[in-house]
């Protein structure tokens, strides 16, 4: 992340933006918990309307194994901070409501948002939100079309929250 002190033309149109960041400055938990916080960040943008983005780069690059669609890639200049504009939201491991709240009634324009719990509780929305915001890599779609090929019928996830 980038802080700087003067107040970029990028936030003066008057739009919120808000930023899933996942750069290794607090701990998120696994995979599995920072893909819940983009889907559920995703979910609120589209409730209030507010253009949504997301920076993944730790502990590794997410699109090294997810490609996120272009238009939800932050950019440089989508990270770069502002003492006026910018405010962090820290939701980690934060249950309630409250994370909506706090990016519909911030003033500021740039929303840093950390947060890795569900808030979706629609499985068909969550799905369609994943598959809006993410695809596989040819790496990950040639190692899941291996297992295909082997008539899986089971899945299971583990926890191994930051080994990563």
């Amino acid at each position: 992340m980038q802080f700087h002190k003067t107040h970029f033309s990028l936030w003066d149109d008057g739009n919120k933006r808000i930023i899933a960041y996942f750069d290794g400055s607090c701990l998120h938990g696994g995979l599995v918990d920072r893909l819940k916080g983009i889907v559920s960040l995703y979910e609120i943008s589209i409730k209030l309307n507010i253009p949504f983005k997301i920076n993944f780069t730790s502990p590794f690059l997410l699109n090294d194994y997810l490609t996120i669609s272009p238009i939800f890639l932050a950019s440089e200049c989508d990270l770069k901070w502002a003492p006026t504009s910018t405010k962090i939201i820290n939701a980690i491991d934060i249950t309630d409501n409250r994370l909506e709240y706090d990016i519909a009634s911030s003033a500021q324009k740039h929303l840093a948002c950390y947060s890795n719990m569900d808030y979706v509780n629609n499985k068909s929305i969550w799905k369609n939100h994943f598959y809006t915001l993410f695809s596989p890599t040819k790496k990950l779609n040639d190692e899941l079309d291996a297992y295909n090929e082997l008539n899986y019928d089971l899945a299971f996830h583990t926890r191994f929250t930051s080994l990563l």
